[in-house]
């Protein structure tokens, strides 16, 4: 959202002119008109991944896959824009979530599969599987506390079986002691 707020800020504003340089639209570079050069910018050809990264390549590519609304730059102030912006982000994710309502694969678990039911909601099944989990790692925990208790146990009982039978000079298994 930033590097599209920054190129939305570029275009809009008199920004210096070598960052503006990063950005052109294509019905400036382009002679021939196309019905995407209106308010598509040039993605610049990189060839290496580091080159992906820069703002020239990402910012343009982000902007360009906005929705025609959202490019189109000259009818909105930079808090309109940017409430646009929010509220398209907000609404993508509301329908990713619903397309993923029906079914979903626990990736994480394994091969288990997670099937919703059609008036189970994404909120309930997430509580499912955390409650699920929380209950794995609840038995995960009580068998390790009581492994580290029974080997704190018979390291005690060794420890004060040794001390005894140092004190007392006899010894604790059936084998008989030799004195010399």
């Amino acid at each position: 959202m930033r590097k599209i707020l920054l190129v939305f800020n570029t275009l809009k504003t008199s920004w210096p002119p070598d960052l503006r340089k990063l950005f052109v639209f294509v019905r400036d570079s382009h002679p021939i008109p196309t019905r995407s050069s209106i308010t598509d910018l040039k993605v610049p050809s990189v060839k290496t991944t580091q080159a992906k990264s820069k703002i020239s390549f990402s910012g343009a590519s982000l902007f360009n896959s906005l929705p025609s609304e959202l490019k189109d730059i000259e009818n909105h102030s930079i808090y309109s824009y940017k409430k646009k912006l929010k509220t398209y982000f907000i609404q993508l994710n509301y329908e990713v979530d619903h397309v993923n309502k029906f079914s979903c694969i626990d990736f994480e678990g394994g091969d288990d599969e997670t099937v919703m039911d059609e008036d189970q909601t994404v909120e309930e099944l997430d509580e499912a599987k955390t409650s699920n989990f929380r209950e794995e790692n609840k038995n995960d925990t009580y068998r390790r506390r009581k492994e580290q208790t029974n080997k704190l146990y018979l390291t005690g009982k060794r420890t004060l079986i040794k001390r005894l039978s140092a004190k007392t000079n006899v010894s604790v298994s059936n084998e008989p002691t030799s004195s010399i």
